[in-house]
C-alpha cells in the first residue's frame, strides 16, 4: 500500500469530504468502456491496487454483486474529476430505471454479468481497456476480431471476475492475451448489441424504437424458445458455450427481414409438434411453449408488434383452429374474433359471415376440418363493414318499410327505383340504400290527393291495383310505381297512421282507364305467337336473342304491333317457308342447306325451337318456288 492509498483510506474512514483530495493523475473516459475499466485505468495510473480502489469508493468484495450505485459514482467523481453523469453512462444503471420490474429482473439475472467477466484478448492487448458491451450475457463473440470471448483462464480453468486486479492476467499468473483465440464466423448479434447499447440505429428496424433493455429482454425470451426447438437442456446466459452462442444468434435472426423470418420460424415450430399435449386441436397444442411465452412474457404494449404478427400467422397461415377462450387477455388484445362473435356484432347468421369473407367484404379465414368449420375474422374489418352499412337496409328491413314481398323489391331494384347491391350469392344478403327507400315513400306522400276517413268503396288498395296491373298485359309492380311517380295515376290515402305502400289507394275507374289506354298496341306471348303463326315458346327465344323487340320478365312477355311488323319484314321462319313452298319442313331445310342458305337461328345454332332465315334472301333466291306475298304487315 503506497502513501496515497493510506491517505485516501484514512480520509474515507473519518468520513471527511474528499473534495480537495483528487487523484494526482487523471484519465479521460472512453465512450464505450465499462465503469470497471475506467476504475482500473485510474488505479493503475495512480499506482493503487485495483481491489483497494474498489473499496475506497464503496465497493467491497462482499457487496460487489450489488455493483456500483450513485454514492459510489459520487465518490469516484470527486476523486477523478469526471462528472457523475458521464460516469453513469459507463454503467447499466439507466437501463433498469422506469421499466417493468419483470423485465428488469430478467435482464439483471440473465442479461448482464454482475460479478463474472469476459474479455477479448486482442481488444485488451490493442486498446488497453474493457468495453461495456462485454458485460452483456448474449455478447459471446468480439464484433471486431470475430473471436470467442474468454471467460475462463486457459491454464487453470478459473473463472474471471470483475474485481480482479488485472484483466490481462489470471491470478495463477497466466497471460490471457497470449492464449490461442477461437475464431468464429461473422455474427450480426454482437454488432447489434454494441450499436444498440451506444444508442446507434441498427439494421433491425423493428428494434430501433425499443430501449436497449427491451431488446435484450426479447432476445433472452426468444433464446429460450429457440433452445427448446433446437437443443436439449437449458440455455446458459452466463457462459460462453458453442450451443448457447448458436442459440443467441438464431434468436437474433428471427428479427431480420421482419416478419418473414419470424413467420418461417413459427412454421418450423408448428411442424415439430412441441405444443402442449391435448386431445383437441388449437393454439395450445400446436404452439404450446411459444404461445405461453408470448402470452406471459411479451404481454406489454411495447411488444405488441410481435403478438400482432403471431395473430397474423394464425389467420393467414395456421390451419389449427381458434385461440382458446381460457386465454382471455390475448383474445381481447388480438386483432381477430371468432365467426360467432362477428355474426353477433353484425346481427347475421354464421353462414353469412362465411359468405362475406369469401366475397372479401370481411377479412378473415375459414378453416374446414372434417365436419367442423372454424372461422376467424379481423376486428377492424367488422368495424369498417358496420360503418359502410349504416346507411344500408337489409331485404327484410325494406320489406317491412314498403310492405311488399321480397320478389317485388328486387324488381324495383333492377329498374333503378330503389338502389341496392348484392353482397352475397343469395338474395337475402342484398343491401339497399336507406335514402332511396325512404325517398320512394316520400315521393308517394307528395302525390297524395286526399286524406281522411273515407271508406274505400270505389278505391283499389295497393295490392288490388297491383293485381289489375299483373292481369293486364303481364304488367308488374314497376309499372304501377312508375305510373304514380310520373303522375299518370293518382293515389289517395285514408289511414294516416300507416307508412308503407299499402296505405295508398287508387281510384278503380282511373286505374282501369289507365290500363286500357296503355294496353293499345301491346300483345302478350300467346297473341304474338298467333300473329306470327308459330309456337309460343319461340317468342321468348327470339326476344332473348334480339330478333324480336319486346320485354320478357319472369316469363311475362309484352310485344308491340310495331315490333311484330318489323320482325315480319326482316325474318321468316321454317314453318312459313314450308307453307309457301307447300313442302314438309324437313325437305325444305335440307333443300335450303344444299342451296347454301345459312340460318340465322335454330336448334343446332342457338337452341331455339325453329329455324329463322333472312326474308329478303329467301324471296330473292326462291321466288319461283313460293307464292308472292303482297303485304307483310299485320293488323291486330
Amino acid at each position: 500500500m503506497n502513501h496515497l492509498e493510506i491517505i485516501l483510506k484514512q480520509t474515507w474512514n473519518k468520513e471527511v469530504s474528499c473534495l480537495f483530495l483528487k487523484l494526482p493523475v487523471r484519465k479521460k473516459i472512453i465512450f464505450d468502456e465499462s465503469i470497471d475499466s475506467f476504475i482500473r485505468r485510474l488505479a493503475d495510473a495512480n499506482h493503487i491496487e485495483t481491489s483497494s480502489f474498489f473499496a475506497m469508493i464503496g465497493i467491497s468484495k462482499n457487496t460487489f454483486k450489488e455493483r456500483i450505485n450513485n454514492n459510489c459514482l459520487q465518490r469516484l467523481s470527486e476523486l477523478s474529476g469526471v462528472e457523475v453523469e458521464k460516469l453513469r453512462k459507463l454503467t447499466f444503471l439507466d437501463i433498469f430505471e422506469g421499466n417493468n420490474k419483470e423485465i428488469d429482473n430478467l435482464v439483471k439475472m440473465k442479461g448482464v454479468y454482475l460479478l463474472k467477466a469476459k474479455i477479448c484478448p486482442k481488444c485488451v492487448q490493442e486498446y488497453k481497456y474493457i468495453r461495456k458491451v462485454w458485460a452483456i450475457g448474449l455478447y459471446t463473440v468480439c464484433h471486431i476480431h470475430n473471436i470467442l470471448m474468454v471467460e475462463k483462464c486457459p491454464s487453470c480453468n478459473g473463472t474471471l471476475y470483475s474485481n480482479f486486479d488485472s484483466m490481462t492476467e489470471c491470478k495463477c499468473g497466466y497471460k490471457l492475451t497470449k492464449g490461442d483465440s477461437k475464431e468464429i464466423e461473422f455474427r450480426s448479434l454482437e454488432k447489434f448489441l454494441y450499436n444498440k447499447l451506444l444508442g446507434f440505429n441498427t439494421e433491425i428496424e423493428c428494434f430501433n424504437s425499443l430501449s436497449f433493455s427491451n431488446c435484450l429482454y426479447i432476445l433472452i425470451v426468444f433464446s429460450t424458445i429457440v433452445n427448446k426447438l433446437s437443443f436439449s437442456g437449458t440455455v446458459k446466459f452466463t457462459s460462453v458455450e458453442n450451443n448457447d452462442i448458436e442459440v443467441f444468434q438464431k434468436a437474433m435472426d428471427l428479427f431480420f427481414n421482419w416478419p418473414l423470418n419470424f413467420m418461417n420460424f413459427i412454421d418450423l415450430y408448428n411442424k415439430t409438434s412441441l405444443g402442449i399435449n391435448s386431445h383437441h386441436s388449437g393454439v395450445n397444442k400446436d404452439f404450446g411453449y411459444l404461445y405461453l411465452r408470448l402470452v406471459s412474457k411479451l404481454k406489454s404494449k411495447q411488444f405488441s408488434f410481435i403478438r400482432f404478427e403471431f395473430d397474423n400467422y394464425l389467420i393467414n397461415r395456421w390451419e389449427g383452429g381458434l385461440i382458446p377462450a381460457s386465454n382471455k387477455e390475448l383474445r381481447l388484445n388480438s386483432k381477430f374474433i371468432t365467426g360467432e362473435k362477428a355474426a353477433e356484432l353484425l346481427k347475421v347468421s354464421h353462414v353469412t359471415i362465411v359468405s362475406l369473407i369469401e366475397r372479401q367484404l370481411l377479412v378473415g379465414a375459414v378453416n374446414k376440418r372434417e365436419r367442423r368449420m372454424q372461422v376467424l375474422v379481423e376486428k377492424k374489418s367488422v368495424t369498417t363493414y358496420l360503418a359502410s352499412i349504416q346507411n344500408m337496409l337489409s331485404a327484410s328491413e325494406v320489406i317491412c318499410l314498403l310492405g311488399i314481398c321480397r320478389d317485388s323489391i328486387h324488381k324495383l331494384q333492377s329498374n333503378d327505383i330503389i338502389q341496392g347491391e348484392k353482397h352475397l350469392l343469395n338474395k337475402k344478403a342484398w343491401a339497399f340504400q336507406r335514402n332511396s327507400v325512404e325517398g320512394l315513400l316520400n315521393n308517394f306522400e307528395k302525390r297524395v290527393l286526399m286524406k281522411g276517413e273515407k271508406q274505400p268503396t270505389d278505391l283499389y288498395n295497393f295490392s288490388s291495383a297491383l293485381d289489375q296491373f299483373v292481369s293486364t298485359n303481364s304488367r308488374t309492380i314497376v309499372d304501377l310505381i312508375k305510373a304514380v311517380l310520373d303522375s299518370k295515376l293518382a293515389i289517395y290515402k285514408i289511414d294516416v297512421c300507416k307508412g308503407d305502400l299499402n296505405s295508398y289507394y287508387f281510384s278503380k275507374r282511373e286505374t282501369i282507364d289507365y290500363l286500357n289506354r296503355t294496353r293499345e298496341g301491346l300483345l302478350n306471348r300467346k297473341e304474338v305467337a298467333t300473329a306470327l303463326k308459330t309456337d309460343a315458346n319461340n317468342i321468348g327465344y327470339w326476344i332473348k336473342l334480339g330478333f324480336l323487340e319486346g320485354s320478357a320478365e319472369h316469363y311475362k312477355i309484352v310485344v308491340s304491333t310495331e315490333s311484330i311488323n318489323n320482325f315480319i319484314r326482316k325474318y321468316i321462319d321454317l314453318g312459313e317457308i314450308s307453307r309457301l313452298m307447300k313442302r314438309q319442313p324437313r325437305w325444305v331445310l335440307e333443300y335450303l342447306q344444299e342451296s347454301g342458305v345459312v340460318a340465322l337461328s335454330g336448334k343446332k345454332i342457338d337452341g331455339s325451337g325453329t329455324y329463322l332465315f333472312n326474308r329478303n334472301e329467301i324471296f330473292e333466291r326462291f321466288r319461283d318456288l313460293i307464292e308472292p306475298i303482297l303485304s307483310t304487315d299485320i293488323t291486330v
